[in-house]
Parts: C-alpha cells; structure tokens; sequence
C-alpha cells in the first residue's frame, strides 16, 4: 500500500509540474496587449546586425511587412479561451481578426482561418510585458544573399505592454 502511496503521489507530482508551466504561460498571456513596436530584425550566429541592402531589398520584395500589418505599432493582439485577436487600423478602418491560438513551452502558434499557422516565440512573457518573435525567411536564402559561412535568420519582433 506505502509503495501504491508512493507511485501516485509521483506521478500527481509530475502531473502538476508539467502542466503548471504551460498553465502559468497562458495565464499571462491572457488579456489585452498594446503593440509598441514590431520589426524586422537580421541575426547572425545569434547575434543581431545591420541589415544589408540586399537584404533589405530581398525583404521588400517579400512585402513581410505589408503582410503583417495586423501586428504593427498601434494594434493590440487579445488572448481569451484559445482565441487571439488582432485589431489594427487598416485604410482607415478598425480591423479585428480572429484566430485559434496553442501555447507549447515557449511556443506560441496561432492558427489564421485558411492561412498557415504562425509559430511565435514567447521571447518575455511577465505581467506587463510581452515579445515575441517569428522567424519569417528560410536561412538557406539568406545564406546565399550573404555567402559569409555564417547562420542568418529574419525575425518578425513584437513587443507589447499591458
């Protein structure tokens, strides 16, 4: 019986250490943010660098930016019972967008109506401060824009407050 004790109390143990974190994550996530500011940023070997024109051009041909309006300076993303809102401001009009949303460990994916999910980053998650990045170009391209043996990545970076 003491051993049957034993296994039960360990498995409740790991039970509740596994679920608490992701339950915590989405506890803060929970609520209205206010996006103030949202860019595109070039790293390489982890480290953030200037942009170069290529690059840039590379990016501006991609039009990510135009593509992400629902994230930009102004907008607000809104977490509630597995939705994520988006309302920005778009010709003029208020916009709102509604999507599915999971959290995995550090991972944030939110599933758009018809269009590819977008997994997220939680960079910084506290009561008032929210980042979160997406990677949006493949390396592989990046790495023959460059051509300098280093790893390059372009993350879409989201900061926003409470």
């Amino acid at each position: 019986m003491k051993k049957l004790f034993v296994a039960v109390a360990a498995l409740a143990t790991m039970l509740f250490m596994s679920c608490t974190k992701e339950q915590t994550t989405d506890a803060k996530l929970q609520g209205t943010w206010k996006v103030k500011s949202a860019n595109i940023e070039l790293y390489e070997d982890g480290q953030k660098i200037e942009t170069p024109a290529a690059v840039k051009e590379f990016l501006e041909d991609l039009e990510i930016e135009e593509k992400m309006t629902s994230m930009s300076e102004g907008a607000t993303l809104s977490f509630a019972n597995g939705k994520a809102t988006s309302t920005y401001t778009r010709d003029g009009k208020t916009v709102s967008d509604v999507a599915d949303y999971t959290i995995n460990g550090s991972t944030l994916t939110i599933k758009p109506n018809g269009g590819e999910n977008l997994n997220f980053t939680i960079k910084e998650l506290t009561a008032s401060n929210l980042v979160l990045t997406l990677s949006v170009v493949e390396s592989a391209e990046l790495d023959k824009l460059i051509n300098d043996k280093k790893s390059h990545s372009v993350l879409f970076v989201i900061t926003c407050t409470k």
